[in-house]
């Protein structure tokens, strides 16, 4: 339900779309995760999850060819 009201909008700040993202998405995607036994394909499914929206909120798409360290990099966060 933020694609269309945040997320797209070039002028919501990047920082301001972080600060939602952490605030909001990350407890829900995390949610009991500390307790999980983690397969490896729920972590790979996670880890796709929040690279997809840390692309969306950065505003690149997979055509730019961004590699994963570059995108953490230049949005600030630590890996999942």
């Amino acid at each position: 339900m933020l694609r269309m009201p945040i997320w797209y909008r070039k002028t919501v700040s990047c920082e301001a779309k972080m600060r939602i993202f952490r605030a909001c998405i990350l407890p829900v995607l995390l949610y009991g995760s500390e307790v999980w036994s983690l397969t490896l394909a729920q972590e790979r499914r996670l880890n796709t999850f929040y690279m997809a929206c840390l692309r969306t909120l950065v505003g690149v798409t997979l055509g730019d060819r961004m590699s994963t360290e570059k995108l953490l990099e230049l949005s600030g966060q630590p890996n999942l």
